[in-house]
């Protein structure tokens, strides 16, 4: 069986699952399903992401892919382990050794700690609550 992978049909298998999470979400709370409710937590969602998209491509970016618009969700896989962080321990440590498994692990690449850690503190001041 052929996968269609294309960034685009990726795309919209994302946005379906994450309709289907909500979805899921609304059943468990016992919330109506007028889909209001979807619209400010999606934007909300849409927004944190790129928050810390453009932390990890302005100030962290251990491959150099700043500045090329193509490339601007090179870090994008990586973003919900660093949410994870951000709204669990709240860890800078938490979060610099992730960033340093990664490059290590993932990308064969290393920034400094120095770099790993300005990373942390600026990602820990971004708000990353869902109301």
């Amino acid at each position: 069986m052929r996968v269609d992978m294309s960034p685009g049909a990726v795309h919209e298998r994302l946005v379906e699952m994450e309709q289907l999470w909500e979805l899921s979400v609304a059943l468990l709370d016992s919330r109506p399903l007028d889909g209001s409710h979807f619209r400010p937590r999606r934007r909300e969602t849409v927004l944190i992401q790129e928050s810390i998209r453009k932390v990890l491509v302005e100030e962290w970016d251990p491959i150099g892919v700043g500045g090329v618009p193509e490339a601007i969700d090179e870090y994008d896989s990586y973003i919900g382990r660093l949410y994870s962080i951000l709204v669990g321990s709240r860890s800078a440590d938490e979060i610099a050794a992730c960033l340093a498994n990664i490059e290590s692990e993932e990308m064969g690449v290393a920034t400094s700690n120095e770099v790993r850690c300005h990373v942390a503190q600026r990602l820990l001041r971004l708000p990353v609550a869902l109301s």
